[in-house]
């Protein structure tokens, strides 16, 4: 969550174990935004590994 916020994409983890992520704030937005959002989570899995 941390790197993700570092790239201007906020996010929090919900659910029982934490195992759930959540856009915040909830806005609704675009193909275009969801293919920022997918790309940046993509790119800090990598880094983690």
């Amino acid at each position: 969550m941390n790197r993700m916020r570092e790239r201007r994409v906020l996010i929090s983890a919900a659910g029982i174990h934490g195992n759930t992520l959540k856009i915040r704030p909830p806005l609704p937005f675009g193909r275009e935004h969801a293919d920022i959002f997918l790309k940046t989570l993509e790119d800090v899995l990598h880094e983690t590994n």
